[in-house]
């Protein structure tokens, strides 16, 4: 059977082929299962503990193949962590309010060529499956702090 030439596994599949060889399952089988090759599942077994760290951190978007890295990746970082800390307290968040919070984020990092453009909020929204809307419950204040 020839093999398939630079099939490319989303996340989730390579999370699911990781947990299969942790079940007994042969390198072998495996590729012939996902339709690649033998050494590429052990490559993916290998590199297993940043695809699962990759897999927890972008959860939402497990079906992405590999993660983008940019050069506002420690802004992006940065304020997805705020993000996220603003929902669970269900601080009701919009685009322009997470473009101003981007731009304190790059200044607290002494970065002053980044600007939170419309463009970058549609990325950055794209690449971590924000979609902003009315949250149920009541609203709480937040805090530019954090």
């Amino acid at each position: 059977m020839p093999k398939t030439k630079g099939k490319e596994l989303s996340i989730d599949e390579k999370v699911k082929l990781i947990q299969e060889h942790e079940r007994g399952k042969s390198f072998r089988h495996l590729g012939v299962l996902s339709g690649i090759g033998k050494s590429r599942s052990d490559g993916i077994y290998k590199n297993r503990e940043a695809i699962r760290k990759q897999y927890e951190s972008f959860a939402p978007n497990s079906r992405k193949r590999r993660e983008k890295s940019t050069e506002n990746s420690e802004i992006n970082s940065a304020t997805w962590n705020w993000f996220q800390k603003a929902r669970i307290m269900d601080v009701p968040l919009s685009g322009p309010l997470l473009q101003a919070k981007d731009r304190t984020i790059a200044s607290l990092l002494d970065n002053t060529t980044f600007k939170a453009s419309n463009g970058w909020l549609e990325s950055f929204r794209t690449t971590h499956g924000i979609r902003f809307g009315v949250l149920s419950g009541e609203s709480n204040s937040v805090s530019d702090s954090e």
